[in-house]
């Protein structure tokens, strides 16, 4: 890691720089001045100022090496340790320390640490337009009768005033503002109102779907119970016999038997309720009993049904 390729960078950006050990070095900023021979205004301008004294200890340069090079602080701030270990070591040898862009360290005679600038680095700031007076308007070369002479002031015509207008609003901008306003308004607007009636749209859909559905599955279960009913209904007297009962669905309320023993009568069979139990209420289908086993009559009756039939009575 070469930290001072980083110091002369880190310097420029923050303005100050300190090295535990060195010393620090701090960017001063001159301010501008008009220079009288080129008659121009030159911008300010900054120089490095090296000081072995002041100074304090921080993370801040030892923190902008690490965000660069993807190291820990702590990794860093040992690597600027070890350079300035290293850069005493070359000065004491009597070689200058280099900083490469800035100028490099050094020992005087007095063995002191010291800092001597790049001749080609130079620091400028950007140029300050400026207002230059006339010659005719400076006081120092001009007494106040002359200025007053070289004023030109121009005399009101006969009936000629002076009109004071107030200041105007821009109205094609303000209504150009409100244009957009609306625009925007109505495109929301818009889209809510679109979107309410696609979401009414597939609602509707899909109560329509599930109606349709709810009424085959109706359809299918009438069909499938009036076929049975005709098949019973269509056996030949000679082969029935009287009693046969099945239960059904069993409820605990008689309300709910009820409606089912109502739903299947009104489908053409033949059904009651009646108290199988404690807080039990049986629908019983009453069939007129084949020359066919009782098994096969449940078996028939549960494809019938879907539901688990079983022989009553």
């Amino acid at each position: 890691m070469d930290v001072a390729q980083y110091l002369g960078v880190f310097l420029l950006e923050n303005g100050l720089c300190y090295l535990h050990g060195i010393g620090n070095l701090e960017v001063q900023k001159k301010p501008a001045y008009y220079d009288e021979e080129t008659g121009n205004m030159l911008p300010a301008s900054h120089e490095i100022v090296f000081n072995k004294k002041s100074g304090s200890i921080d993370d801040s340069f030892a923190n902008y090496i690490a965000n660069i090079e993807r190291v820990s602080i702590s990794n860093a701030a040992n690597q600027i340790k070890e350079f300035v270990h290293e850069a005493k070591l070359e000065m004491k040898a009597g070689k200058k320390v280099d900083l490469p862009g800035l100028g490099n360290f050094y020992l005087d005679n007095n063995g002191e640490i010291q800092f001597e600038k790049d001749p080609n680095l130079q620091i400028k700031g950007k140029p300050i337009p400026f207002f230059k007076i006339s010659k005719s308007a400076e006081r120092e070369d001009n007494t106040i009768e002359e200025i007053i002479e070289n004023t030109e002031i121009r005399e009101l015509k006969a009936g000629e005033e002076l009109e004071m207008k107030p200041a105007k609003l821009n109205w094609s901008k303000i209504t150009f503002i409100i244009l957009i306003f609306v625009v925007l308004a109505g495109a929301v607007l818009y889209f809510l109102t679109q979107k309410k009636e696609d979401n009414a749209i597939i609602e509707s859909n899909i109560e329509e779907r599930i109606e349709s559905e709810e009424i085959n599955n109706d359809q299918s279960i009438m069909q499938g119970e009036q076929e049975e009913s005709e098949e019973i209904e269509g056996a030949n007297p000679d082969e029935l016999n009287q009693g046969l009962q099945v239960l059904l669905n069993t409820y605990n309320t008689p309300e709910a038997a009820e409606r089912r023993s109502n739903q299947l009568n009104s489908y053409g069979h033949k059904t009651e309720v009646q108290n199988i139990g404690e807080e039990q209420f049986g629908v019983v289908l009453l069939l007129e009993k084949r020359d066919q086993s009782e098994e096969e009559v449940v078996d028939s009756l549960n494809v019938l049904f879907g539901v688990r039939s079983k022989i009553y009575k």
